[in-house]
């Protein structure tokens, strides 16, 4: 699955793919069609205010909603056990996490 979101007012196609399901949970890589270089100073400074985060400036890892994310400098995101097991919902939790615009 595909949707086009705005990153720092650019427009960027980010893809989903489901890694396995088990039951009602599943585990997606979402990925950008081009390369990103996220903040990632900004992006775990930001998260601290709501969960511990692990990582450096290339990676961080943290829980969310039940949801093991792992997000990478360069913009793709892990996310082990999504709940409800849809590629929409994997959307969903990349833009609460970046904070950003589904277009």
């Amino acid at each position: 699955m595909k949707k086009i979101i705005t990153i720092e007012g650019r427009q960027t196609t980010y893809y989903s793919t489901n890694l396995c399901s088990y039951g009602e949970k599943g585990d997606y890589e979402l990925f950008p069609s081009e390369e990103q270089k996220l903040d990632m100073i900004k992006l775990k400074d930001r998260l601290l205010l709501f969960t511990s985060v692990k990582g450096s400036n290339l990676a961080v890892q943290f829980i969310y909603a039940d949801t093991k994310v792992t997000i990478y400098e360069e913009g793709r995101l892990l996310l082990l056990g999504v709940t409800p097991d849809t590629h929409e919902q994997a959307f969903k939790i990349l833009l609460r996490i970046l904070n950003l615009s589904d277009k």
